[in-house]
């Protein structure tokens, strides 16, 4: 048997961390991750995932993108090593992506994953269990904030392996008068039976 993993309980979701061996699939661009739970009392899992992740480069062009739409001058680094250099400039130095664990009844409230003055717009998260099989609710939520207009949420159900990209605080809209901002608030649906691993991968560094 694996030893006992370490959990602490932020938004009472728990923390842990594991081996991951990064296998990549040429003809349909898929990226397989797999998990090594021998190795979690030593290892550093999530910050070594996002730092050998391909995601970021092309993640930068399209969050320059969206800072041209809503006119703002700053320009995020295009790779991701000028990026925490940046964050380390601002005092951000702690890393961020964090592997979490849901029992039964444990939830993630809506928030938005800001830890300084230098947010990256876009994060990543990646189902690690099978729903159905490993645990049951637990949906993936996402809530826009319309302006003069009541929020609109969705619920997804990721299967095991399966990510989603989205927006840290905001994206873009456009409206009649241009483009604006469109807030951007993501939780977890209470997990009603069983147990649900998720990774997820912040780009920027906490202070």
């Amino acid at each position: 048997m694996p030893p006992r993993l370490r959990f602490s309980r932020p938004r009472n979701a728990q923390r842990s961390s594991g081996c991951m061996r990064r296998q990549n699939d040429s003809a349909s661009g898929s990226i397989w991750l797999n998990i090594d739970l021998a190795s979690a009392s030593t290892s550093t899992l999530p910050t070594r995932c996002r730092g050998s992740s391909p995601a970021y480069p092309p993640l930068a062009q399209i969050a320059n993108r969206w800072l041209a739409a809503l006119k703002q001058p700053e320009t995020f680094p295009s790779t991701l090593a000028r990026f925490l250099s940046l964050c380390r400039e601002h005092d951000q130095v702690k890393p961020t992506p964090l592997l979490l664990y849901y029992e039964q009844g444990g939830y993630n409230c809506l928030h938005q994953d800001l830890y300084g003055p230098i947010a990256f717009p876009l994060q990543m998260t990646v189902c690690l269990s099978c729903p159905q099989t490993d645990y049951t609710g637990g949906e993936f939520l996402l809530v826009e904030q319309r302006p003069r207009a009541q929020s609109r949420g969705i619920a997804l159900t990721l299967q095991q392996g399966q990510g989603i990209i989205f927006a840290t605080r905001y994206r873009p809209v456009r409206g009649t008068r241009g483009y604006h901002r469109l807030t951007v608030r993501h939780g977890l649906s209470t997990v009603t039976s069983g147990q649900r691993y998720t990774l997820g991968i912040i780009f920027h560094n906490a202070q």
